[in-house]
């Protein structure tokens, strides 16, 4: 199936690992142009030359709106305006029971990530209109309609990007801008691997299919709705879990 997103401009943010890393390879494989943002410029920077195509890097500070204008301007510059953007960052390193989290870690993970998103829509979301064309895809977790114990703060940001993404859809769709939400669940990604052996087998053991996803998988749904077959879907919450209910143990 031809996706026909050759041409198009791409920013991924958090493109430099992960699921991230994975929707860069795939949009430039389908003929995007690929701005790579991430906080880490030498892993941006690593993941361009890997891209076989246009690719551009740039660093940012997702809890600061200027610098998240200068990386999507840094993109525009590099590869022209932005059409697709892709939020595929966040902290998932922030774990302890509502009396245990800190207000610090409260404050930094909904900056980092919920206001992250906002500034990141906020930064391609004016262009778009003019052009008449776009999409946005916002990566957040399955866990937000169940909870997981022990991470209120992800989840708690997490979960804002689904009213974050409802509204922009909402208020962008007459543009002919498209805004969806992908839940995934237990994915094969640094940041899986980072968690402790126990808790680790407790989730996969939780699985219906007993395997992990491949980011390539989420990568795979993301291109198809930047596509014009997906032009029809937004404003979606889209399960990519394979039927896993996880996180909730």
């Amino acid at each position: 199936m031809d996706l026909n997103l050759a041409g198009k401009t791409a920013a991924v943010v958090g493109g430099a690992i992960g699921i991230g890393k994975a929707v860069c390879l795939t949009l430039a494989a389908e003929g995007c142009k690929v701005g790579v943002i991430d906080k880490n410029i030498e892993a941006a920077e690593a993941m361009v030359k890997e891209i076989e195509g246009q690719a551009s890097a740039a660093q940012v500070d997702l809890t600061d709106f200027n610098s998240v204008s200068a990386a999507f301007a840094k993109v525009v510059a590099d590869l022209g305006p932005v059409d697709i953007m892709v939020f595929a960052d966040g902290i998932y390193d922030t774990f302890g029971t509502v009396k245990q989290t800190s207000v610090e870690t409260w404050d930094n993970e909904l900056a980092y990530t919920l206001s992250g998103a906002f500034y990141c829509i906020k930064a391609v979301g004016p262009s778009m209109k003019e052009r008449k064309w776009g999409r946005i895809i916002n990566i957040s977790n399955r866990a937000v309609t169940s909870g997981a114990y022990g991470q209120s703060a992800h989840i708690a940001s997490m979960a804002g990007l689904f009213g974050l993404t409802k509204t922009a859809a909402l208020e962008y769709s007459r543009k002919n801008i498209t805004c969806n939400l992908l839940l995934p669940g237990l994915v094969d990604t640094p940041a899986y691997r980072a968690l402790p052996e126990a808790i680790q087998e407790k989730l996969f053991n939780k699985g219906l299919t007993k395997r992990l996803q491949e980011p390539e998988e989420i990568a795979n749904v993301i291109a198809f709705l930047c596509s014009d077959y997906g032009k029809g879907i937004t404003g979606a919450e889209v399960d990519v879990t394979m039927g896993n209910e996880l996180f909730v143990f």
